[in-house]
């Protein structure tokens, strides 16, 4: 399965997705915005990601133009080499996959919605690099979901 059949197979399975009102928000503001205030963006849609009424998780901390975007799961740390809205959301489901690797936190990547498992989430993959194909296309869906509903306002 290609990364955008992934896409769009996210498209039809995530019914509701936490992730997309704050990035809905932040889309409207991010283009306009200088290099420093798009990181503080970025960093205010992290809050509401990893608040009690979005993922319920530990907030990783946000580091900008030191090297190429990553995560590193032991610091919690998300590196991005420039502020990227799509860069960030992938590095955010690296995370949430580290999270659920606790067998009581699985649901984080699934968010309740049916027909998702994580058998779903991994196999059929191109990429070796597991979790990069999920990651990739959930940020898509999040981004095609928060570009459409700020199109509806």
């Amino acid at each position: 399965m290609t990364v955008a059949e992934r896409a769009e197979l996210y498209e039809r399975l995530y019914k509701s997705c936490k992730a997309v009102d704050p990035v809905a928000t932040l889309l409207g503001q991010f283009s306009e915005a200088s290099p420093l205030d798009q990181l503080e963006l970025l960093r205010e849609a992290l809050s509401r990601l990893v608040s009690k009424e979005g993922y319920d998780c530990y907030c990783p901390v946000i580091v900008c133009w030191v090297r190429c975007s990553n995560y590193v799961a032991q610091t919690y740390e998300i590196y991005l080499a420039e502020p990227d809205i799509k860069d960030f959301l992938v590095m955010f489901r690296f995370h949430l996959q580290r999270i659920a690797r606790d067998s009581e936190r699985e649901d984080v990547l699934i968010e309740g919605n049916e027909g998702i498992d994580l058998k779903l989430l991994y196999s059929e993959a191109v990429h070796t690099l597991q979790g990069w194909d999920d990651a990739l296309a959930w940020a898509e869906m999040v981004l095609n979901r928060a570009t459409n509903k700020g199109c509806e306002v």
